[in-house]
């Protein structure tokens, strides 16, 4: 029974959340899907909870509707695809446990029921800027699931998804500072890393995973990359004073 990392495709998302109320257990484990950016904004987005259960599957989705933005066609859209990206990772890890409980049972083995779990959480939103997070989980077999991270930072006036370059003022050496910040920080807790992990870090690619916050950025790696899987997502919170401030305008937070 492989385990299998599932590529979700990145969709044009305009999102918000309400306050941080609601939790997703995976393993035994609460994962949080709603926060709180404190950031003032129009847009309402809340998630539709759906669950399933059968003999050799159980899933719980989150996913989030999507209310209040001006363009409504738009809107349905965005609320269209969302839904099925959901489903059609919540129907692959499905389909692979359907056909490994089927062989389970010809041999006569014990199975384990697969799991699915998709969740979302938001740490930056104005009327301009959103930046979410996605959580895909999944559970086929061995000592543990595996959860993929995907971030989506969008700009709400164009739909265009947003990179490190669209933050910053012009000038700014942002590759550089994060390089620095992210090496630093590892040497600061390296007992937290896997010991290649500081001299892996030589360069910033353009599309490596990141998310916003009112007063930074966090860049992340996958589990696995830099760490041992108990140390989780490698999460490097790099503030805007560490580039001296120079941020573009829409990306400052109105704190309702």
């Amino acid at each position: 029974m492989n385990r299998k990392k599932y590529a979700v495709p990145l969709i044009i998302i305009l999102l918000s959340i309400q306050s941080s109320a609601a939790f997703v257990k995976a393993e035994g484990q609460q994962i949080a899907i709603i926060q709180d950016t404190k950031c003032k904004s129009n847009i309402v987005v809340k998630p539709l909870i759906k669950e399933d259960k059968k003999e050799f599957f159980s899933s719980t989705q989150s996913i989030p509707i999507i209310t209040g933005s001006k363009n409504k066609n738009l809107e349905e859209k965005v609320n269209d695809n969302f839904k099925t990206d959901a489903d059609a990772f919540l129907r692959e890890v499905e389909r692979e446990g359907k056909s490994d409980y089927e062989e389970s049972k010809k041999k006569g083995i014990p199975f384990r029921p697969y799991e699915a779990v998709t969740n979302f959480s938001t740490s930056f939103l104005n009327n301009e800027i959103i930046s979410i997070t996605q959580q895909y989980y999944q559970y086929t077999g061995g000592a543990h699931g595996i959860t993929l991270q995907k971030s989506a930072n969008i700009d709400l006036n164009s739909g265009k998804t947003l990179t490190y370059k669209d933050i910053f003022k012009p000038g700014t050496d942002y590759s550089s500072i994060i390089i620095k910040e992210i090496k630093k920080q590892i040497s600061e807790n390296s007992e937290n890393f896997f010991p290649e992990a500081y001299g892996s870090i030589t360069t910033l690619k353009e599309d490596q995973p990141f998310y916003l916050l009112p007063d930074g950025i966090v860049v992340y790696y996958q589990l696995y990359e830099l760490a041992p899987y108990a140390a989780g997502f490698s999460k490097f919170k790099i503030p805007y004073s560490a580039f001296n401030y120079q941020v573009r305008p829409e990306f400052q937070c109105t704190v309702e």
